[in-house]
This record gives C-alpha cells, sequence and structure tokens, in this order.
C-alpha cells in the first residue's frame, strides 16, 4: 500500500512540478513528498527526478515510467469505484403484496421512485386486500394494515394505523351497542 501511495506521490511531483505544490495537492507536507519519493527511487533503484533549487525534472526513466504509473492508478481506482458501485447496486426480483388503497394513496409514488433508482430490479406488485403468509404465498415483501404474523416472517411495524368502529345513531337506537364484533352478525 506504501507503494501506491509513493507512487501517487510520484504522479503529484510530476503533475505540478514541485515537492512543495506536491505536498499541498496532497496535504501532507514537503518533507514527507521528498520521503515518498526517496522510498520509490530506492525501491527501483533509480532516480526518477533532477532535482535542482530551481526546478524538478524527470529522469529519463521517470518520463518513460510516468504513463505506465499513471494507468497503473487510473486501473486501481477504476477497479475500487467500480466494486464499491457493484456494491452499492440493487438488482434481483421482488414479489410485493400491499392493499389498494393504501398503494394508491401512498405506496405508488415511493414504488416507481425506487424503480427509477435502482433500474436492476424487477418488481410483480400485487394489490390484495387481505392478510397473507409471505413465506407460503411466495412474497419478498407483505404490507398490510392488520397486525398479523406468521412464522418464519419477520414483522416489521411502519407506522400506526387507527381503527375505528362507526355505526348510525338509528341503527344503535334500535339494535343496541354491540359490546363484541359478533354482535354485528345479526
Amino acid at each position: 500500500m506504501d507503494t501506491l501511495i509513493n507512487i501517487r506521490t510520484f504522479l503529484a511531483v510530476a503533475r505540478s512540478g514541485s515537492f512543495s505544490a506536491a505536498g499541498r495537492h496532497l496535504g501532507v507536507a514537503p518533507s514527507v513528498v521528498t520521503k515518498r519519493i526517496s522510498r520509490l527511487e530506492d525501491q527501483m533503484r533509480v532516480k526518477l527526478f533532477i532535482r535542482s533549487t530551481r526546478q524538478i525534472i524527470l529522469t529519463e526513466v521517470g518520463e518513460r515510467y510516468l504513463p505506465r504509473y499513471q494507468s497503473l492508478v487510473k486501473e486501481i481506482d477504476d477497479a475500487i469505484s467500480g466494486a464499491a458501485a457493484v456494491a452499492q447496486r440493487i438488482e434481483g426480483h421482488l414479489r410485493i403484496k400491499a392493499p389498494t388503497t393504501v398503494t394508491i394513496a401512498f405506496l405508488a409514488r415511493i414504488l416507481s421512485d425506487f424503480q427509477q433508482e435502482n433500474p436492476n430490479v424487477t418488481m410483480d406488485l400485487a394489490l390484495v386486500d387481505r392478510s397473507v403468509n409471505p413465506a407460503e404465498e411466495g412474497y419478498d415483501i407483505a404490507l398490510g394494515a392488520l397486525p398479523a404474523s406468521y412464522s418464519n416472517v419477520i414483522d416489521e411495524p411502519l407506522c400506526p394505523y387507527p381503527r375505528k368502529l362507526c355505526a348510525a345513531p338509528d341503527y344503535l337506537e334500535n339494535r343496541g351497542l354491540p359490546k363484541h364484533p359478533r354482535d354485528l352478525v345479526n
């Protein structure tokens, strides 16, 4: 890893023409730049720069290795950024079950935005207004308004969903106040 840092320092010095300018660009003291170049030269067993009080010039070997090192560092940077991009990219297929009304009111836009941000993800969306066991029915995600737990399924509450039971005053006057939902059957 030190060799790569030393090569990057070599490229910064070659680009700027100065140990001080390279140090400013790299955020290190000129003495650190000098030490890194010396280590690289020791490792290569050649001089890469001709140093004078007024200027720094690449040696013949430095000139020869400059494009090779530029190419090498670019390839390493591309490999690292490419790996990071792949690691951050989501891909695959999702089967989602969601209630119709909730999907129309809230999820349609969210799912559309998700799809645009993640073009490598395909989705099947089933609008189902009943509780489903995602493990048995083959859904990756099942959104529901009512609490329902199934074995081998992780329940994650997203938001409270308050429910209210309402009745017309005449109904209550004629039938009385129900004590349990089964009282509504008749």
